[in-house]
């Protein structure tokens, strides 16, 4: 069995409904349900970095923004899945606080999968009650990639912060019989003020060897998502010193150095990676 679902619109690289030609008409109709709970009454929005109140994304024009507890989306599956693979980006800015901004349940509401991170750390959990840590940067973006099968070890990767990837390393497995139904991603749980914010969800469910596959992370510095057919050009350094001018949103990853702003530090960047092999990093 093979399923491809993109709950956000354009693409698998997009992370909300996108109009042809990138306009920054975003939407949330792709998910379910959205929360209205939270301590502030606010929900889970959508937002561009030319808003009054910026919003920092990774891909694209816009990204979803948090601003208290409660805010999040979710995405009921039509059956409960034995395998589950996904990737997202999240930006946590929550200042001495620990938060839920990724969970995975079964139809009965347990916890399958959860996602949490403080000032300096992320934390993965399954439904075997054995957390694994990762170390952070607060206050940037970091790729989440998840894959994970019924009764098997939970495999992860990160990568963020302007940093190489860390290495894959496996949670201890759940139940074989576990199942999710539901995933919740934002502000899921936690107390604090800040805001989280998370951007081009992509996940499959699948089984076989298609499993193995991965949905692979995104290109920094590609500014208008051509890296994997002509590698990062000088074109790249120019739309973003022309989002930084104000003449537009790159269409693609600008944030080159992944801290929530686009600015000449990240048209350096590209420059640099211009020089060294202008691969895709």
């Amino acid at each position: 069995m093979y399923s491809c679902v993109n709950r956000f619109g354009l693409q698998v690289a997009a992370l909300f409904l996108v109009v042809p030609g990138w306009a920054t008409a975003c939407s949330l109709n792709g998910w379910d349900e959205v929360a209205t709970a939270g301590s502030a009454g606010q929900v889970l929005t959508v937002g561009t970095p030319a808003d009054a109140a910026p919003v920092p994304r990774y891909s694209g024009p816009c990204a979803a923004i948090a601003k208290a507890p409660g805010n999040y989306v979710t995405d009921t599956l039509t059956l409960e899945d034995w395998a589950y693979h996904a990737r997202f980006y999240v930006f946590v800015d929550v200042p001495a606080q620990e938060v839920e901004f990724f969970r995975a349940s079964n139809a009965s509401g347990q916890t399958i999968i959860k996602i949490r991170q403080n000032l300096t750390t992320l934390k993965f959990d399954t439904s075997a009650n054995v957390t694994f840590t990762s170390p952070v940067v607060p206050g940037r973006w970091y790729a989440i990639e998840l894959d994970w099968n019924a009764g098997q070890p939970m495999t992860v990767e990160v990568r963020g912060a302007g940093t190489d990837p860390t290495p894959r390393f496996s949670v201890v497995a759940g139940n074989a019989a576990d199942r999710i139904k539901k995933v919740s991603l934002g502000w899921v749980s936690g107390t604090g003020t800040g805001r989280i914010a998370i951007d081009a969800y992509a996940t499959r469910r699948l089984t076989g060897w298609e499993s193995d596959i991965a949905i692979g992370r995104l290109c920094r510095g590609d500014t208008d998502i051509d890296n994997y057919y002509r590698g990062l050009e000088a074109d790249d350094m120019v739309r973003t010193r022309n989002e930084v001018a104000g003449l537009g949103l790159a269409p693609g990853q600008p944030d080159c150095d992944e801290n929530g702003q686009v600015n000449s530090a990240d048209a350096t960047c590209i420059g640099a990676a211009i020089v060294r092999d202008a691969s895709c990093f």
